[in-house]
């Protein structure tokens, strides 16, 4: 059991998606969202709660665990009393269930999302179960909700990294990147 805040429900609905896995796992949640959003109704059902940005200060000393979400900075005053941060792809590669399970990352400026799709429909093609996740606008935490259901098994992960995701997740794996 957990106390996890998270930061913001996110445009494309990361901080949602996050939310929703880490409260199936039984945890606390708590979305710092500032911009109005309402909590969506299966998120209220399950019993996560907003809270504001005043409140989410005292909160990241609570939490054992904060959440980035994609191209959204931490606040300082979060990162200097937070435990331990994350973002979808750390939680993805640091997650027992993707040891054993071939990573590929693809980073650069122009072609990520045609190399990395082209990619994972040729290991298809050759009878590989390929998981491709977009860096931008998509989380990492639907393929770790498949995961931790055993909806799903994968030979390889393909992940498309932007220049600001990979600093992120460096930084939340403690510049220890998996094999």
């Amino acid at each position: 059991y957990m106390r996890v805040l998270i930061l913001g429900l996110g445009s494309s609905g990361g901080g949602a998606e996050a939310a929703e896995y880490y409260l199936k796992l039984g945890n606390e949640v708590l979305i710092m969202e500032s911009s109005g959003k309402n909590l969506p109704e299966n998120l209220k059902r399950m019993g996560a709660v907003i809270v504001s940005k005043s409140e989410a200060l005292e909160a990241a000393k609570d939490a054992d665990l904060v959440v980035k979400l994609p191209g959204i900075p931490i606040p300082y005053a979060i990162k200097t009393r937070a435990k331990r941060t994350t973002n979808d792809i750390a939680a993805l590669l640091e997650n027992p269930r993707t040891e054993n399970i071939q990573k590929i990352l693809i980073a650069g400026d122009k072609g990520k999302t045609s190399t990395a799709s082209a990619l994972s429909s040729a290991l298809s093609q050759l009878g590989m179960k390929a998981a491709f996740s977009e860096g931008i606008g998509y989380s990492a935490f639907h393929i770790l909700s498949e995961l931790e259901n055993d909806n799903m098994m994968y030979d390889v992960l393909i992940l498309e990294l932007s220049h600001w995701q990979i600093r992120d997740t460096a930084e939340s794996l403690n510049y220890k990147w998996p094999r």
